[in-house]
């Protein structure tokens, strides 16, 4: 019986190196992790909740040489409750980001849109040619000084930090472990990418789910051909169709696009009743 045992180990091993060699690491990453590297196991889903449907180009995990899960830390809690946190996925749109929840209850998290958030780009390493280590805290402090003390007060002042709550100016969401996807079919999204991005859009499209609305609206984040450089965010109806005009929005600066994004989202009636 323990031979037989053994065998059956030693053959699931044969299968899965021949399956790394024939058809690459993806495949066994997703053998051995599956799914779970994809959600959010620490302390704090309601921040992770906050930061996926605040900040552009999140996906609820990262990927760099091996898989990992979000990064979530608090940073200072206010006398009403709310928390400043930083949140990190190695993402090349607001790589790490600060950002501030309101309040939660049992189900929900809530949070002012548009400027809860400041975010910045991944230093250089300090030998300036190694790849960081994106499991490290190296990474999210060096990248934090290059905040100023001054937006970190102008971030708190915007979400009323140390003043009362205005329920009326929250946003709430349910609390969750790993970002859903969104429901636009892929014929739909790679139509609509295709038509703005034209002669910068990649042969196998690179599309990400953003957010969606309380009324089935929703966003998505499309990615130019490689030295491109183009990122477009695409809305959607609830019923799937698109404006070619008011439905696109191009990111100019993937850090500071706060202004942009509302803007946008009131061009296309985000989160107003039909």
């Amino acid at each position: 019986m323990r031979h037989n045992k053994r065998n059956k180990h030693i053959a699931i091993f044969i299968i899965i190196l021949m399956f790394t060699i024939f058809f690459g690491c993806n495949i066994l990453e997703r053998i051995v992790f599956g799914n779970t590297y994809k959600q959010y196991h620490g302390n704090y889903p309601e921040l992770y909740s906050v930061a996926i449907n605040s900040i552009l180009g999140t996906r609820g995990f990262a990927v760099s040489e091996r898989p990992f899960e979000s990064r979530v830390r608090p940073i200072e809690t206010d006398s009403l409750g709310r928390v400043l946190f930083i949140y990190f996925e190695n993402q090349a749109i607001s790589s790490v980001s600060l950002v501030i929840s309101q309040k939660k209850d049992m189900e929900h998290v809530y949070y002012y849109p548009d400027f809860n958030f400041i975010s910045t780009a991944i230093p250089l390493p300090p030998d300036g040619y190694n790849a960081w280590d994106p499991t490290s805290n190296a990474i999210i402090d060096t990248a934090l000084k290059k905040i100023s003390g001054e937006e970190v007060e102008i971030l708190k002042r915007r979400n009323d930090w140390n003043m009362n709550i205005d329920i009326n100016k929250c946003e709430k969401v349910k609390i969750v472990r790993q970002k859903a996807n969104g429901t636009v079919t892929n014929q739909k999204l790679k139509m609509f990418y295709e038509k703005v991005l034209l002669g910068d859009r990649a042969i196998s499209p690179y599309i990400d789910f953003f957010n969606k609305d309380d009324y089935g609206r929703s966003m998505y984040l499309g990615y130019g051909k490689r030295g491109s450089n183009r990122v477009v965010v695409l809305l959607f109806r609830s019923d799937g169709s698109y404006d070619e005009k008011s439905g696109v929005m191009e990111l100019v600066d993937r850090y500071n696009y706060q202004d942009d994004l509302k803007a946008f989202k009131e061009r296309n009636n985000w989160n107003v009743k039909p």
